[in-house]
């Protein structure tokens, strides 16, 4: 009939979302990304279709470490000892990162310092030194950690005199009878004050 319309109609376009995702992981997980899983190290673009049929892609930085099993174990320098002895004992830790922290005990009293080695001249008979180590490394599971026991042996002579004071004639001789009642088990010397040193 010749007659002429215009049609007229708005058209909003939507920009396509970009999200940058950085993560640290350790072997034994992963990342999921909408339906995909990643434990590897790497860059990784994932296309998503969001609620409004537009495309969301997601740029995944991931970085995987080795999981870490921690352990620690201690020593002395000597476990055998007399009254007063010191003793040093110096713990072995691996895979604990740089640095761990140590907190040492004796009989499960915390003592000494935040350090791989304690040092100690008051060890009594049968005391117990541990040490217990709390990780700094990222995939190191479990976090915190106890060390062998190590079990301390005081030696002490125990002995009587019977009778302290033994009276004799010039040229006469008498027998002393010192009777040690425990025996340690290293080598111990007598000494009498006026006469010579045995062992």
């Amino acid at each position: 009939n010749g007659c002429k319309g215009t049609a007229t109609s708005l058209v909003t376009v939507k920009p396509t979302k970009t999200t940058n995702i950085s993560r640290s992981i350790c072997s034994n997980d992963n990342v999921v990304v909408g339906t995909q899983s990643f434990n590897q190290t790497g860059i990784y673009n994932v296309v998503l279709q969001t609620s409004e049929n537009c495309d969301s892609t997601v740029i995944l930085n991931l970085t995987v470490s080795p999981a870490l099993t921690p352990t620690v174990s201690i020593t002395a320098s000597k476990t055998d000892i007399c009254p007063n002895d010191l003793v040093t004992f110096k713990a072995t830790a691996t895979n604990t990162g740089l640095p761990p922290s140590y907190q040492w005990f004796v009989n499960g009293l915390p003592v000494g310092t935040n350090s791989a080695s304690f040092s100690t001249n008051f060890l009594q008979n049968n005391d117990v030194v541990n040490v217990v180590v709390t990780t700094t490394a990222f995939c190191a599971n479990p976090k915190i950690i106890t060390s062998n026991s190590i079990k301390i042996i005081q030696n002490k002579v125990n002995y009587t005199l019977p009778n302290p004071k033994v009276q004799y004639c010039i040229g006469d001789s008498q027998i002393v009878d010192l009777q040690i009642s425990s025996v340690p088990n290293q080598s111990y010397s007598i000494k009498w004050i006026n006469g010579t040193s045995i062992t």
